[in-house]
């Protein structure tokens, strides 16, 4: 695999605004929003910032499980994934 040249993890979403996402050097990845919404952050909206701040983990884990099928060794990768995955959806696994 060839080395990624995005902005490494871990990303994480601002616990006071919620549609902030930022790495772990206190660069801001993104900024999801609604426009024309009322000052309350949407559920839909903080989801979306949940996944964005997860997207690190997510591609270490696709990127785990490639490895481990060319091995025929899934299992762990599979954990891995499945927390990656519980993580992106705002819950822990």
């Amino acid at each position: 695999m060839s080395k990624a040249a995005h902005t490494p993890g871990p990303w994480y979403v601002d616990s006071c605004d919620d549609d902030l996402v930022y790495a772990s050097n206190g660069l801001r990845i993104a900024l999801c929003s609604c426009e024309g919404q009322d000052d309350e952050i949407p559920t839909e909206v903080t989801a979306n910032a949940l996944l964005i701040a997860a997207a690190p983990d997510l591609l270490e884990c696709a990127e785990a499980v490639l490895a481990s099928w060319e091995n025929g060794d899934l299992a762990g990768a599979v954990r891995q994934l499945d927390a990656a995955v519980a993580n992106a959806k705002g819950g822990a696994a």
